[in-house]
C-alpha cells in the first residue's frame, strides 16, 4: 500500500474532498489547505512528497506558492491541477518550477497515473543523486583509505604484506580507472 504523503492545495472545498478522496483510495496520506498561506505551514510542517496546487486563490495565488515551494525545496515535485488552460499559464508554471501541468476537468486514471510517475522518477533521481554522492566520498576518500591499508601491511609478515599489497594494487588501479571515467 502507497504511504506517499500528498498535499493537496485548492480554494474549493468540493476539489479538496474530491482529490482527497481519489488519493486516499489509492494509499496515500493526504494532507489539504484551502489557501496558500496555509498549504505554506502545512508544507513546512507535513513534508509532503508531492503537492497538488490549483493556480486561481484568492489572496496568494498558486503561482506565488510555487515561488515559495521553490525557495525551500526544489525536488519535490508539483502538479499544477487548474482551469487554466493558455499556453502562457503553463508556461508560467513550468518557468517557476511546476514538475507537471493538468487541466480541470481531469481523468481521474490519467491524474493518478501522472501522480505515482512523478513519485517514481522523484524517487529514481533521489537514489540517483545518493548513489552518485557515495560514490564521490569513497573516491575522495580512497587514497587515505589506501594510505591506511598500506600502513597496516608493514605491520604483516611477507606473505601477508604480498596479499594485502597485491589487493591495494588493484584498488588503486579501480580509483585510477574510475577517475579517468569521471574526467
Amino acid at each position: 500500500m502507497n504511504k506517499s504523503r500528498i498535499l493537496v492545495i485548492d480554494d474549493s472545498s468540493t476539489n479538496i474532498m474530491l482529490l482527497k478522496n481519489i488519493f486516499e483510495v489509492e494509499g496515500f496520506v493526504v494532507f489539504t489547505a484551502e489557501s496558500g498561506k496555509q498549504a505554506l505551514k502545512i508544507f513546512e510542517a507535513k513534508k509532503p512528497d508531492i503537492v497538488l496546487l490549483d493556480i486561481m486563490m484568492p489572496g496568494m495565488d498558486g503561482y506565488e506558492v510555487l515561488n515559495e515551494i521553490r525557495k525551500t525545496k526544489t525536488d519535490v515535485p508539483v502538479l499544477m491541477v487548474t482551469a487554466k488552460k493558455e499556453v502562457a499559464d503553463i508556461n508560467k508554471s513550468f518557468e517557476l518550477g511546476a514538475t507537471d501541468f493538468i487541466k480541470k476537468p481531469f481523468d481521474v486514471q490519467v491524474l493518478v497515473e501522472k501522480v505515482k510517475n512523478l513519485l517514481h522518477s522523484a524517487n529514481v533521481k533521489g537514489k540517483s543523486e545518493f548513489n552518485t554522492f557515495i560514490q564521490t566520498e569513497i573516491i575522495t576518500n580512497l587514497d587515505s583509505i589506501l594510505e591506511k591499508i598500506q600502513n597496516k601491511i608493514n605491520n604483516f609478515d611477507k606473505e601477508e604484506q604480498k596479499a594485502l599489497s597485491d589487493i591495494a594494487v588493484r584498488t588503486k588501479e579501480i580509483k585510477d580507472y574510475t577517475d579517468k571515467i569521471n574526467s
